[in-house]
């Protein structure tokens, strides 16, 4: 997804007088906040001087296992793998149309095929469980509850335990972008609680 699906949610922010980041790369302490692949990605190697993570329609495994049955199968993600090399444009449009969100009558920008591959390819692979239980910091969870990615069983189980999941009553894997004001919540009542 473009950075222009965080745009409602630094609108957000900012109109509550929070700046949209803490002071760039490298400042500590950060509060990071994650998007599906991107929460798996910062269990996965959280930054420097990570004080609390915010999970939006996040997980902390995409598969299926025996100690996973939420997850989906990984055929469905090798199928995607080699429709991406064939077809780029038209997979991540798919993708897109899937989670409730449109292309541009143009279709989608020239994808950068080796970061889906890699993104893909964590998909298949990655698993945050263990890096999730071991956090010393606090986790808010928001996830939708109409969510077509990342479905609720997969949302309860990679954070179960955690008294900190809020649900968005028919929000689906967009949050940042259809629930601009949840996300935003979200992120201040963390700071709240970090102060």
């Amino acid at each position: 997804m473009p950075a222009g699906v965080w745009d409602g949610v630094r609108a957000e922010l900012a109109r509550a007088g929070l700046p949209p980041s803490g002071g760039g790369a490298g400042a500590t302490p950060v509060l990071a906040v994650g998007h599906s692949l991107g929460v798996l990605r910062l269990l996965l190697e959280p930054p420097p001087g990570m004080v609390g993570l915010v999970a939006i329609n996040g997980f902390t495994r995409m598969t299926a296992g025996p100690d996973f049955p939420a997850g989906i199968d990984p055929r469905v993600l090798r199928r995607m793998a080699q429709r991406l090399s064939q077809e780029p444009g038209a997979t991540v449009a798919a993708f897109r149309e899937r989670c409730g969100w449109l292309s541009p009558r143009g279709g989608v920008e020239a994808p950068e095929v080796s970061s889906l591959a890699a993104g893909l390819r964590l998909l298949r692979e990655g698993d945050g469980r263990a890096a999730l239980a071991a956090l010393r910091c606090p986790v808010l969870a928001l996830a939708g509850s109409d969510d077509p990615i990342v479905t609720s069983a997969m949302t309860r189980d990679s954070f179960a335990g955690l008294q900190s999941l809020r649900w968005v009553e028919g929000g689906g894997h967009l949050l940042p972008l259809t629930h601009p004001g949840a996300c935003a919540d979200a992120i201040r009542d963390l700071l709240g609680v970090l102060r």
